[in-house]
């Protein structure tokens, strides 16, 4: 069902298609997203080219701490199964498979690497139905693996959640995250609780405060430790090219994000972060060019 909300009464209106639950992995996604993704301070120089029969090529470097990175990459799709194949200069050949159209709802996913398979390698099943979404994933392709489950009730507006993590070597329950999450086309929010973590509690919410800007927060609370750890930030859609991202933590790290795709061929971010308690500190800079081709 297609629900449409005038934000703050600006003409331009945010459309979000409610349906199906999310998976309980991306419960407070867009928070998270807002607050922590694209905030690194290493650079990275990506270049991509996709191919006549569609399977895209990629090369990625990534520097940080003086230390180079490279990575080569290709995915393809055929018979509804997508393919990834990667290699690099960390002596690791990773492969995945994904299998999407099986059955009505159910997703199916294999990764293994050369070597580490016994440590990275995942077989992964998940299932989705109008009311509810489930995971199953098992990390490790070796006789004790680690298992962690999710399931995920409600609707996308309104869900409640948990998942648990076991590891069958120690026969231990090593985390129980418990959530609850709320979507509405111009603001969302989320809580988890982890009884066996430190009593480990953490809260989200992003609220649009027009259709260019949206404000989040992230407020995490050790009840054992009484830690608390509380981020603060927001973003702003310039023009159609061009998006800003800032955040502030309790710690007194101020970051700020800046994306300009001038066409769809090319990407540039720049991220910078500095420490308002010790501005002596040297900022941390983080660079990122990505490089989109095609052969026809």
């Amino acid at each position: 069902m297609a629900e449409t909300v005038d934000v703050a009464h600006n003409k331009e209106p945010i459309h979000v298609v409610l349906g199906r639950p999310h998976q309980f992995a991306d419960v407070g996604k867009q928070a998270k997203d807002l607050l922590y993704k694209g905030f690194s301070s290493g650079n990275m120089l990506m270049m991509s080219c996709v191919m006549p029969g569609g399977a895209l090529l990629s090369t990625t470097a990534t520097m940080f701490d003086g230390n180079v990175v490279g990575l080569m990459s290709t995915s393809f799709k055929s018979a509804g199964v997508q393919t990834e194949l990667s290699g690099g200069t960390l002596n690791q050949i990773t492969a995945s498979s994904t299998y999407e159209d099986l059955a009505p709802g159910l997703k199916i996913a294999l990764a293994t690497a050369l070597p580490g398979a016994e440590d990275i390698g995942k077989a992964q099943v998940q299932y989705q139905l109008n009311n509810a979404a489930f995971d199953a994933t098992m990390i490790g392709l070796k006789s004790t693996p680690t298992l962690q489950f999710s399931a995920n009730l409600g609707s996308e507006r309104l869900s409640l959640g948990a998942s648990a993590l076991y590891n069958s070597e120690t026969k231990e329950v090593s985390t129980l995250n418990t959530g609850i999450g709320y979507l509405r086309p111009d603001m969302s929010a989320a809580f988890f609780y982890d009884p066996l973590k430190d009593n480990a509690m953490d809260a989200y919410f992003t609220r649009h405060i027009s259709p260019r800007a949206m404000l989040g927060g992230h407020l995490h609370f050790k009840v054992d430790k009484q830690v608390t750890a509380a981020t603060l930030g927001g973003s702003l859609r310039m023009d159609a090219q061009s998006t800003i991202k800032a955040k502030w933590n309790n710690q007194g790290v101020l970051g700020a994000l800046f994306e300009h795709q001038p066409n769809p061929f090319l990407t540039v971010g720049m991220y910078v972060d500095v420490d308002t308690f010790n501005l002596r500190r040297q900022p941390n800079v983080g660079f990122c060019v990505s490089v989109l081709g095609s052969v026809a």
